[in-house]
């Protein structure tokens, strides 16, 4: 089916929009192949949060500080975090503490559902950006809470539904 001549102008003109564009999508592009990785921290390397951590490309994340009250979990958490991301991160048993460093830009949650609001809330509070394992929260105030926090902080609030993105439960669901 040949193009209508409206169709070969309007065609035309996006060409020439995109290429007018070009200079600033150039720009954006060498602005962001200079960026540095994200800093980061972790509360609860445990078994979710260890997977968080293997899938965390040190390209995009640089994972500086762990955290958890269990000591096998932090010794693990550390290893990976020293072998994948910066051999001089930093371990802690009170994530107030790794919430204190001011170089930390964003912090992991995958510590147990109980817990998830305070930290999210504390985290946000302290000017972090957060990504919190899923379940959110245990209650819908719980979950407004900490969305308040965000809005409140300006800061990103990310919940993992990884399970959403697999494609074995996709398939299931078929």
């Amino acid at each position: 089916m040949p193009l209508t001549e409206e169709k070969k102008q309007l065609g035309r003109r996006n060409f020439i929009k995109a290429v007018a564009a070009m200079p600033a999508a150039g720009a954006l592009v060498w602005k962001a192949s200079g960026m540095t990785p994200l800093r980061a921290g972790i509360i609860g390397p445990g078994g979710q949060g260890r997977v968080l951590m293997e899938n965390s490309p040190p390209s995009h994340i640089r994972l500086v500080a762990v955290c958890d009250i269990f000591s096998e979990n932090l010794e693990r958490g550390l290893e990976i975090a020293r072998k994948a991301h910066d051999p001089r991160a930093e371990g802690f048993t009170d994530y107030r503490r790794m919430l204190e460093r001011r170089d930390i830009e964003a912090v992991l949650v995958a510590s147990p559902l109980w817990m998830h609001e305070e930290m999210v809330v504390d985290a946000l509070q302290a000017g972090k950006h957060v990504l919190c394992e899923k379940t959110m929260a245990h209650d819908i105030e719980g979950c407004r809470r900490m969305i308040e926090a965000s809005h409140a902080a300006r800061k990103n609030l990310q919940v993992g539904h990884q399970r959403t993105y697999n494609p074995l439960y996709r398939e299931a669901k078929e």
